[in-house]
């Protein structure tokens, strides 16, 4: 679990809080009670209820699970457009690493059953990466899940 202190002009406004790939945001009770307190931003209100992020945008669990699954899905596309882009070699390896560490961000998004499927496969895709996995098609690993 990650936390993070929210200030709205140098005053704590509240905490966003990342546990399990779930962000979650409170306001500080001092700030709620302060006569100038402002919205740190017009999605998320004055209100002492804690909101979720999924919910607060309206998305349901399962539509995140897909969207999630899509991205993963899409990595040997990425992976293709980034070998045949104009870039060099030393950018596309750190353009690669960016979206691995995006993606590996988002795996804990897929939970329960496929948890350990996800974990494998990131694992896989950080070897081939560094090329101490030979053999292995990414696309197939990744549609595996």
């Amino acid at each position: 679990m990650r936390q993070a202190q929210i200030y709205r002009k140098d005053v704590l406004a509240g905490i966003l809080t990342e546990d399990g790939g779930e962000y979650r945001f409170g306001y500080d009770e001092a700030y709620l009670k302060r006569g100038d307190a402002q919205p740190v931003s017009l999605t998320l209100p004055l209100q002492a209820e804690i909101f979720n992020a999924a919910k607060t945008m309206g998305l349901e669990e399962n539509v995140v699970q897909r969207l999630v699954a899509g991205f993963h899905k899409m990595f040997p596309k990425w992976q293709q457009l980034i070998k045949d882009s104009f870039l060099s070699e030393d950018q596309k390896q750190a353009y690669e690493e960016l979206v691995i560490a995006r993606l590996d961000r988002l795996k804990t998004e897929q939970v329960g059953k496929n948890g350990p499927k996800v974990d494998h496969a990131f694992s896989q895709l950080r070897q081939m990466k560094d090329g101490k996995l030979q053999g292995v098609n990414a696309e197939d690993l990744l549609n595996e899940l």
